[in-house]
């Protein structure tokens, strides 16, 4: 009687186990415009939930135009993402299990996201989670038009030295 007791309890406790939800906390580190940063999560077990907390800090403020801060949270492999969700702004899935940022200005400042879902996969899975700071455009525009600025300057002084190198013909 004992004896299957105690098998009964060690079988309880293993289906808890294999079913329990796992929370973890992530810091994607500073981040400023330009930057790309990656990370992968493995979620390791068979039906097991997951419930994890993204964190990162933007050295300067960001302003989109289209999406200057771009979260991309994608499935791998054996994972179904439920839901992305923050207080700092909002998710989009864009695809299945593959959910996207969209939102609005975003100060310097520490920010986070979470991720909730679930392994499909008989030895649980992994997801990716990709952050990029993208410049605003007015910076890229900026940059474009001082190196036009510099290949226009530079063909012109070509010009120049071309023209003082040849010998002058006199009628």
């Amino acid at each position: 009687m004992k004896r299957s007791a105690a098998l009964l309890v060690s079988l309880l406790l293993a289906l808890l186990h294999a079913t329990a939800a796992r929370s973890a906390t992530f810091d994607l580190g500073t981040i400023s415009a330009g930057d790309i940063v990656t990370q992968t999560r493995d979620v390791l077990g068979a039906n097991i939930a997951f419930d994890d907390t993204w964190t990162f800090t933007l050295t300067e403020p960001l302003f989109t135009a289209a999406s200057v801060l771009r979260v991309d949270i994608g499935q791998l492999t054996d994972i179904a993402i439920d839901s992305v969700t923050s207080s700092d702004f909002t998710f989009v899935e864009v695809q299945p299990d593959v959910f996207e940022f969209q939102g609005a200005n975003l100060a310097a400042g520490s920010y986070g996201f979470d991720v909730q879902g679930h392994t499909t996969g008989p030895n649980g899975g992994s997801y990716a989670v990709g952050v990029s700071a993208i410049p605003e455009p007015e910076t890229a525009a900026l940059l474009a038009l001082g190196l036009a600025g510099l290949a226009l300057q530079s063909h012109h002084f070509g010009a120049a030295r071309a023209r003082l190198r040849s010998p002058r013909t006199r009628a």
